[in-house]
């Protein structure tokens, strides 16, 4: 899994703060980027239900469940209902030339950006 990008601002800023003298306030940043990898491994192994899985990607739960039918996402339920981690949710949009979309039909902006990898920071 790739390191967010502001992960390795904070760890570079951590690194910095350390070598300047300041290594208490180097240990807060680094603490905070270990925090934030911690989140994002968690959230990319969320198991989500099919019907998520689908509003989320912009799918049909149909879509989904062909995806699992046909093993090109792994099921991640367990011992119970069909789940599709939320790391495997571009794995039901490849190929597709439609954007992400809500419930509402609004485009997904947030899967969009996303699907780019994500925000960056300013330079």
């Amino acid at each position: 899994m790739t390191p967010h990008p502001i992960e390795e601002q904070w760890r570079a800023r951590a690194a910095k703060l350390t070598a300047w003298g300041a290594a208490e306030a180097g240990r807060i940043w680094e603490i905070a980027a270990d925090e934030l990898a911690a989140f994002e491994t968690e959230r990319a192994l969320e198991v989500l239900s099919v019907v998520a899985a689908a509003d989320e990607a912009g799918v049909s739960p149909d879509t989904v469940r062909r995806a699992l039918d046909e093993g090109r996402v792994e099921d991640a339920g367990t011992g119970g209902p069909s789940g599709v981690r939320r790391q495997d949710l571009p794995k039901l949009r490849k190929g597709r030339k439609s954007p992400p979309r809500l419930s509402t039909g609004d485009p997904d902006l947030v899967a969009k950006v996303s699907e780019a990898g994500g925000l960056r920071p300013a330079v």
